[in-house]
């Protein structure tokens, strides 16, 4: 389907005169920000203030004195507390404590065994060995023990070089390695090795 784009002669709408004008209207006047957020705040304040002394009680007659009790004075606090003799409590927990008291057999305690395996991490596994070489040399950079191993798929046959670093001896050294390696942006997964 064609269309033509040129301009067409509505006759429908009605020209606009050129010496006519809209009839002027006044500008609604608004208030400043500031006016409406002190006036919001006095009208709070006062509202606090009216209930504040709706919560006030009132006595049905304000004229009307206060009376005080009869308050009697001691004379010498000193004469009265040596006059009495006071009556410490007794405290029995002294007793409860020793009945409670477990004893501890003087054997020592077997030390868990050492572990006998190790930690390593594997920073990567790549089926090239170009790229398995270029983490490993970023690894020792670091300051740490990389290796690569290489593994074929029991399942597809393909080599994969993996990346080892360590292995370590102590959880401690793991963990400092593992904290450099993520400090570097290079995520590890824990391998035990026997």
């Amino acid at each position: 389907m064609s269309h033509d784009f040129a301009k067409k002669n509505s006759k429908s709408k009605p020209t606009k005169k050129r010496g006519a004008k809209q009839a002027a209207q006044p500008a609604a006047r608004k208030l400043p920000g500031w006016v409406l957020f002190f006036s919001g705040v006095a009208i709070t304040l006062f509202g606090q203030f009216l209930w504040q002394l709706a919560q006030v009680e009132t006595s049905a007659n304000p004229e009307e004195p206060v009376v005080r009790p009869n308050i009697k004075w001691l004379d010498d606090p000193k004469s009265t507390a040596d006059s009495a003799p006071t009556k410490r409590p007794e405290l029995k927990f002294y007793d409860t404590l020793k009945d409670m008291e477990v004893k501890v057999p003087d054997e020592v305690v077997a030390q868990r065994e050492q572990e006998d395996y190790n930690y390593a991490l594997q920073a990567g596994s790549f089926k090239s060995g170009n790229d398995a070489n270029q983490l490993r040399a970023e690894i020792i950079l670091l300051g740490l023990d990389a290796n690569i191993e290489k593994r074929v798929s029991q399942t597809s046959g393909t080599t994969w070089h993996r990346v080892i670093v360590g292995p370590f001896t102590s959880r401690s050294a793991l963990a400092k390695a593992r904290s450099t390696l993520i400090n570097n942006n290079i995520k590890t997964i824990r391998i035990k090795r026997s």
